[in-house]
């Protein structure tokens, strides 16, 4: 409630237009609203059951789809000696000769398997692999191998660090001697997103010499996006220019103003309808108050979810709630390089939670997963 007033006062003190105002609030908290919809409506644990079966088969058909497509890209290429640019090295996908560098990434493929990008497959899976990991009485080779693959074969810096997280909390969970282990996986991980950032903490603090990077760096679309969302904050720290208004599908979709006083280059960004940052766009959009906000809903997701884990008296239904607790830092990881609007992984993910919270008294079930 006070995420969606924050937006509402940001709208109207920049004096944009109410419903631009208010389908921007809406796309930061629709997927959150699906929580209240699911759960209104689901109170048998059977059809969750049901319902994460038939996604398990889905992420086990994408991951066996990928596992062909990396074959069959990584002979061509490195065995055949055939261009990255030639059709023919490319299965049940479509890639245009001047997007093809898209898919690889030094020298692997990144399969997209049957999803519209690498990055969807990969952190769907690992939305999958989680909940079963955590939920399965006794976790089958056969399934757990294309599940996993499919994260794999995604090359996926943002699906590589949630699996890395997720299978340290598995080990800890079954084997707390491992705590020292896992605390210094997290350091070194830590450690290096310190490092990569390290060097671009000049651009947050000195903003001065903005606009002249953000003209010579228009070749790294993330790095432009980035420059941009800092030069509008800089000029509306505390509540930004308003919902809607940069960044997200909906400034795109009504040709923003924004876009055109802050010489926005559109081109690549136009075509994928987000600039890929999330906490990049919602500080320009909505300030240092709304990104506090938001921040504070995952808080309280998190929070929720523990609650739920604690009072309901189902040994699996605490597993599930225990996999989605743990796919939080997940969802916090590919906001740093993506939107929070995936809909296959969070629309999924909001699903389960909704369901979750419907059917946590129901123990007609002895396990999530057959």
């Amino acid at each position: 409630m006070l995420f969606a007033l924050c937006g509402l006062a940001s709208g109207i003190f920049n004096g944009n237009s109410l419903s631009v105002t208010v389908l921007g609030t809406f796309d930061y908290l629709k997927n959150f609203l699906v929580i209240f919809i699911y759960a209104a409506f689901f109170r048998d644990a059977y059809k969750l059951k049901k319902i994460f079966n038939l996604l398990l088969k889905v992420a086990v058909l994408l991951g066996i789809v990928a596992l062909m497509q990396f074959a069959w890209a990584m002979t061509s290429v490195h065995i055949f000696g055939k261009e990255i640019a030639d059709k023919s090295v490319y299965i049940f996908t479509a890639a245009p000769v001047n997007d093809v560098d898209e898919i690889w990434r030094n020298g692997i493929f990144r399969a997209p398997s049957l999803t519209y990008h690498n990055y969807i497959l990969g952190l769907f899976n690992l939305l999958i692999f989680t909940i079963y990991a955590f939920t399965a009485v006794r976790v089958e080779v056969k399934t757990l191998i294309p599940v996993v693959f499919g994260v794999i074969s995604s090359v996926a810096r943002m699906a590589y660090g949630g699996f890395i997280f997720v299978v340290s909390m598995l080990v800890f969970r079954r084997h707390k001697r491992f705590l020292p282990v896992l605390l210094c996986v997290l350091l070194v991980m830590s450690s290096i997103i310190i490092f990569y950032y390290s060097s671009q903490v000049e651009w947050i603090t000195d903003l001065r010499g903005l606009q002249d990077q953000v003209k010579s760096d228009y070749e790294n679309i993330r790095l432009y996006s980035m420059l941009k969302s800092l030069e509008i904050w800089q000029d509306h720290p505390n509540l930004g220019v308003g919902p809607g208004t940069f960044g997200g599908a909906t400034a795109f979709k009504y040709n923003s103003s924004v876009n055109r006083v802050y010489n926005v280059k559109l081109g690549y960004l136009e075509k994928i309808g987000s600039i890929e940052l999330f906490w990049f766009q919602i500080l320009a959009e909505m300030g240092i108050a709304g990104a506090l906000l938001f921040f504070n809903l995952i808080i309280f997701l998190f929070l929720m979810l523990y609650k739920l884990r604690e009072q309901t008296v189902s040994h699996d239904m605490k597993n599930l709630f225990s996999a989605l607790i743990v796919f939080i830092p997940c969802i916090l990881i590919y906001t740093i390089g993506s939107g929070i609007n995936i809909a296959p992984v969070f629309f999924t993910y909001c699903a389960f939670v909704g369901i979750g919270m419907g059917c946590r008294d129901d123990q007609r079930t002895e396990e999530i997963t057959d």
